[in-house]
């Protein structure tokens, strides 16, 4: 998992371009180099979590504590399978949550 603090961030849910809501999750992030990356996430609905807007403001619970008390977010990419793994502050006991995206 890479580990990047949280500088920006924003979310929007719009259509994904096919018709369907997805969340959309906009952010930039400094690696533990200090290296600054902008980076944009597509996160669709799915039986772990149905409710983008509930998913929504989870993950904004999460950035923003990261931001505010300066910890990390973890992110980590499954391409294959079109997962995203989140590890952020005080969401889900400190242990990842799974979610259909991917990097944009």
């Amino acid at each position: 998992m890479a580990k990047y603090r949280v500088e920006q961030f924003s979310s929007a849910i719009k259509d994904n371009g096919r018709g369907y809501d997805n969340l959309f999750i906009l952010c930039k992030l400094i690696n533990s180099s200090g290296n600054s990356a902008l980076r944009e996430y597509r996160i669709a609905p799915d039986e772990r979590f149905p409710d983008l807007n509930a998913l929504s403001q989870l993950i904004m619970v999460g950035f923003n504590q990261a931001k505010v008390a300066e910890k990390s977010v973890e992110i980590t990419e499954y391409k294959e399978r079109t997962y995203l793994f989140l590890t952020m502050p005080d969401v889900n006991n400190g242990q990842p949550i799974q979610v259909t995206g991917e990097r944009v």
